[in-house]
């Protein structure tokens, strides 16, 4: 086996060796796998935002077995046709471009945008084989191509908390004003309303919360849990927020005020 792959990829003559390329072939994994989440959930938000749920998850299950299909063709054939140390996969900026400005913004259709795509794609070849993408990458400022390192990289970290879930915030120290009885009430109304929620804690030493919550249960004892939605940055909810948390907010707030909660003390409730 180790033969047949120092024949056909000339690893040798290329100063490396079939225990180097599997751990850059793992490496190289781990790294890109995020489209494997992100492309699927962005080419289905525009489904979801008009309400369509049950297009927006076959959508979303569709285009994770393309994704994978597609990264899997591109990375063989790069390997097989050029013998060259690159994966391919679907891009970021493209997809977000689909859904948010063609499909949203523009009100074009699935099979409208696709098409669009499709155009894009020929004349993106057309440019590629005269020679004019490889100029516009040469011109970019190598200030400019190391922030887009930075950017994806943030993007990756994002993805892995938006469209999660409600957030419940606690911390040791009260600096969020969330108690362990009002979350576990509050934890089990988002679980009978088929609501996913995440965690957030912070050290008992770290700075932290000190909002309106607990700074009026300091003046009057009360029941309260601390929850918001993950975003980059306070206050810019807007630009940064998943399509999905906003629908899971409202879905959890509907549930909680609907209920008729009868609590006896800090001893038990009745949902």
């Amino acid at each position: 086996m180790n033969s047949w792959l120092e024949k056909r990829f000339e690893l040798s003559k290329n100063n490396t060796n079939v225990k180097t390329e599997i751990i850059a072939g793992l490496t190289t994994f781990m790294a890109m796998a995020y489209i494997l989440a992100s492309n699927p959930k962005t080419l289905a938000d525009p489904a979801y935002i008009i309400g369509d749920t049950a297009l927006g998850a076959q959508i979303e299950s569709c285009v994770f077995i393309a994704t994978c299909l597609g990264a899997f063709v591109g990375t063989t054939l790069m390997a097989l046709l050029a013998n060259l140390p690159f994966a391919l996969a679907p891009g970021l900026g493209l997809n977000a471009t689909f859904a948010y400005t063609v499909m949203l913004g523009m009100g074009y259709s699935y099979a409208e945008g696709l098409a669009i795509v499709f155009i894009s794609g020929v004349l993106f070849l057309v440019i590629s084989l005269l020679g004019l993408r490889e100029a516009i990458v040469r011109s970019l400022p190598h200030n400019l191509k190391v922030a887009i390192s930075a950017g994806i990289g943030l993007f990756i970290a994002f993805i892995g908390l938006v469209n999660g879930g409600i957030v419940i915030k606690e911390a040791a120290n009260q600096h969020y004003c969330t108690d362990a009885f009002s979350r576990a009430v509050f934890q089990a109304i988002c679980d009978d309303a088929d609501v996913p929620t995440q965690a957030f804690a912070n050290k008992s030493d770290m700075a932290g919360g000190s909002t309106l919550g607990n700074l009026s249960n300091m003046q009057a004892s009360m029941h309260a849990v601390d929850v918001g939605l993950p975003q980059l940055a306070m206050h810019s909810s807007y630009e940064t927020g998943g399509v999905r948390d906003v629908m899971y907010a409202i879905r959890a707030l509907t549930a909680f005020y609907e209920r008729d909660l009868t609590i006896n003390g800090a001893e038990s409730v009745e949902l």
